[in-house]
C-alpha cells in the first residue's frame, strides 16, 4: 500500500511558486482540445447618436471578419459616413483598457473614430484649437476618442498610459481621451495649448519635468492626434 502511494506521488510532477505554494505542472494537466477559446467583446455607443454595438470581435487568436466589418462601420466618420479599415490592435487596446479599469462589461462612448482626410482638413482649418494633426491617426483608422461613464477623464487617461500600447491624448476640458496604436507618446490639450510629455521616444522641452507647452499647430508632428 505504502509503495503504491509513493509511486503514485512520483508520477505527479509538482513545482513550487515564488510564494511557496505548490503548483501542478502542465504535464499533470494536459491541454484540453475541447476547451473553448477566450472571447474578446466590445460594447460601444456613439456619442452623436443613439447607436450602440455589442460584438465579439475575436476568439482566441482569430479576428472575426464579420465583427471587424461591424466595428469599421460603427467607427465610421460621423460627418461623411465613410467607413475606415481599422488596425485590429485598436480593438485590442479598447478591450484591454476596459479590463484595466475593471469594467469588462462597460460601455465605451465613442466621440470620434475614423476621420476622412476631407473632414480632418476641415477641422484643421475651421477649428485649429482642437489640435487635429495633418497626418492624424484617425485618418489611418488607428485612433479613437472615447469616454467611459462613471470613469473620470484623468483615470481613463492614466489607465491608457499604463498599457504602453500607443499614443494617449488627454482633453480635460472636453472630457475625453484619445487612444491610438501609433508610437507611444502622451500629450494634453488645454486652453488651446498642447503640452507634450514625450513623442517617438524623445522628451520635449528643457524643463526638468521634460515637458513643453506649445500651440496646437506646433505640436502636430509630435502628437499626431
Amino acid at each position: 500500500m505504502v509503495s503504491a502511494l509513493v509511486i503514485a506521488i512520483s508520477l505527479t510532477s509538482v513545482s513550487t511558486s515564488a510564494n511557496g505554494s505548490a503548483l501542478l505542472s502542465s504535464e499533470s494537466h494536459p491541454p484540453n482540445p475541447t476547451r473553448s477559446p477566450v472571447t474578446y467583446r466590445l460594447r460601444l455607443r456613439r456619442a452623436h447618436s443613439v447607436e450602440t454595438l455589442d460584438v465579439i470581435y475575436r476568439r482566441g487568436n482569430e479576428y472575426l471578419a464579420s465583427a471587424t466589418r461591424e466595428l469599421n462601420h460603427f467607427l465610421r466618420g460621423y460627418r461623411t459616413g465613410e467607413d475606415g479599415s481599422y488596425d485590429v490592435r485598436e480593438f485590442d487596446l479598447l478591450y484591454l483598457l476596459m479590463n484595466k479599469l475593471h469594467r469588462p462589461n462597460g460601455v465605451i462612448e465613442v466621440l470620434c473614430g475614423y476621420r476622412s482626410p476631407r473632414t480632418n482638413a476641415y477641422i484643421r482649418a475651421a477649428k485649429p484649437a482642437r489640435g487635429a494633426a495633418e497626418n492624424s491617426l484617425h485618418i489611418q483608422s488607428k485612433a479613437v476618442d472615447i469616454r467611459v461613464a462613471g470613469v473620470s477623464t484623468e483615470r481613463l487617461r492614466n489607465a491608457a498610459v499604463s498599457l504602453h500600447m500607443g499614443g494617449v491624448g488627454y482633453y480635460p476640458e472636453a472630457r475625453f481621451v484619445h487612444v491610438d496604436v501609433g508610437p507611444v507618446r502622451q500629450w494634453t490639450l488645454e486652453a488651446g495649448r498642447v503640452e507634450i510629455v514625450h513623442a517617438g521616444g524623445a522628451m520635449y522641452g528643457a524643463k526638468s519635468s521634460g515637458r513643453q507647452s506649445s500651440s496646437a499647430a506646433d505640436a502636430d508632428a509630435a502628437a499626431g492626434q
